[in-house]
């Protein structure tokens, strides 16, 4: 009986520490689990951390880019700026060295309209291997302020506090129920010591980066609200930074014509203007033969002036005359007229046989453009009992006489003319004047205007411009 009582107490002592080093397995195990959770966890935040507060910061910096005049204005339109242009643009610091730790191009934040007047913003970071965004909606602004009673962006923050805390309470209990059968004093410090730890470590992720898990992909409503709740609340937004403009004018030089524009000033006087053109003379010399049995005594010759050049030369005026020298006959002869070469033999010879002027007139009506020469009608007439000598012409087989005519052409040179008022008169000394005109001339000056910065307004004013009285102010 002995030895069953002994065998007993053996057999309840062999129990009692087989069931103690279960439990201080179990113990170890719990201590492991927790440490080793715990360092892992915080390795997996140091790690992510860094990502996760750049993808915010970037994010924060895409809403203060977006202002009103870069968000798209179409329905489905959309206006994309990548991370390398935000950092020229000093709106955040580079925290990719220089675009070796992210990539500052493939990482952007895009806006686009939606049907609702609101504006989807995605943000996408891409770090080496590591890549995520975030979705966030940028609501129409209408009448924003400060102060006012509206859904705090925090709301999520404290239900996930809330949910750790649940969970934290969780734990606690069932680390309390599995440890107390070890160590109660033990585990109790354990799990304050966790709750503190956790409690802490969520208000710095919280205060960090609001509504971002751990995939960090969370929707972000921006809140603008309605001023109509606002009471006595002030106006509020986005700090925008604006410079000053001032309008400022100037008049143009004056300029030909007359102007319709409103602004413009119009000056109109009468003004005499000529035509300068540079003059020259020659003689057109001709003749005609009668034959001696003349039946009538009045004629009519044509004549084409074939040394005047009618796309040269503009015939202003003219005289005409009997030949009146020896001169006249050899210029005559040294053109090698045919008709005069077949009918006279010489000079001396057609002088001796040329009607005197005082046996006849001739007149005409006028020198006329003809195809690209200038001809001329004479019409003469004889008188009664004309003498005259007369001389024999092999060629026509008859004896007659010559009359002779010499018309003195005064001309313009056409590619000399030009228009010019009076008062130029002395630029062209060696011109004549023609086609005196009086007409109203009218000049004006435009008036320009110009916004510029205030940093340039004195330059303006340096140079001739006036300010209007206008000044704007208009966003950097």
């Amino acid at each position: 009986m002995y030895e069953e009582k002994n065998r007993k107490f053996l057999n309840s002592d062999i129990l009692l520490l087989i069931l103690k080093l279960v439990l201080l397995v179990i113990f170890i195990f719990i201590i492991c689990w927790l440490f080793l959770g715990k360092k892992d966890k915080t390795l997996l935040a140091q790690n992510d951390d860094a990502f996760i507060q750049n993808l915010a910061v970037f994010k924060e910096s895409a809403v203060e880019y977006f202002t009103t005049d870069k968000l798209p204005d179409k329905v489905g339109q959309t206006v994309k700026v990548n991370l390398g242009s935000l950092i020229n643009q000093k709106m955040l610091l580079d925290f990719t060295n220089n675009g070796k730790k992210c990539s500052l191009t493939d990482s952007y934040a895009e806006a686009t309209k939606t049907a609702d007047e609101n504006f989807a913003l995605k943000v996408n970071l891409k770090c080496n291997k590591q890549e995520d965004f975030i979705i966030t909606t940028i609501e129409k602004k209408n009448n924003e302020c400060i102060n006012c009673p509206a859904i705090n962006d925090n709301d999520n923050n404290d239900k996930n506090n809330n949910s750790n805390q649940v969970d934290n309470s969780n734990n606690n209990q069932t680390n309390s129920q599995t440890n107390n059968q070890v160590n109660n004093q033990t585990n109790t410090q354990n799990n304050n010591q966790n709750n503190s730890q956790n409690n802490q470590s969520n208000n710095q992720n919280n205060n960090k980066i609001p509504n971002i898990t751990n995939n960090y992909v969370k929707n972000v409503t921006y809140k603008y609200y309605n001023f109509e709740n606002c009471g006595s609340c002030q106006s509020y937004g986005t700090e925008t930074k604006k410079e000053k403009y001032y309008e400022v004018s100037k008049y143009s030089d004056w300029l030909d014509g007359y102007s319709n524009n409103g602004t413009a000033i119009n000056k109109c006087e009468p003004t005499t203007t000529y035509t300068y053109c540079q003059t020259g003379n020659l003689d057109y010399l001709a003749f005609c033969f009668y034959p001696e049995n003349l039946t009538g005594n009045s004629y009519k010759q044509s004549y084409e002036m074939h040394n005047v050049d009618a796309k040269k030369l503009e015939i202003y005026d003219y005289t005409m005359s009997a030949f009146d020298s020896m001169q006249d006959y050899e210029n005559l002869f040294a053109k090698k007229n045919p008709e005069t070469s077949y009918i006279a033999k010489s000079p001396a010879e057609m002088i001796y046989a040329t009607l005197n002027p005082y046996y006849y007139t001739a007149t005409t009506n006028g020198i006329y453009l003809s195809g690209d020469y200038y001809k001329i009608d004479i019409h003469t007439k004889l008188k009664d009992n004309f003498k005259v000598n007369y001389i024999y012409s092999d060629a026509l087989k008859k004896s007659g006489f010559f009359i002779t005519f010499k018309i003195n052409v005064l001309f313009k040179i056409k590619d000399t003319c030009i228009t010019d008022t009076l008062a130029n008169a002395g630029k062209y000394s060696n011109y004549q004047k023609f086609d005196k005109k009086t007409t109203n001339v009218c000049k004006h000056r435009n008036k320009e205007i110009k916004w510029v910065k205030e940093s340039e307004l004195n330059a303006y004013l340096n140079n001739g411009w006036s300010k209007t009285g206008n000044t704007k102010e208009q966003s950097i």
